[in-house]
């Protein structure tokens, strides 16, 4: 169950992260899978 609210902080800390850097976005996604 802990993962699951750890995954979900860390998109959010991502998407916040790559409002300045677009390319850190496209690696997010990579992870992600999609």
């Amino acid at each position: 169950m802990s993962t699951i609210l750890f995954f979900l902080v860390l998109i959010i800390l991502s998407k916040a992260y790559t409002r300045p850097n677009p390319n850190l976005n496209r690696n997010n996604y990579d992870l992600r899978g999609g």
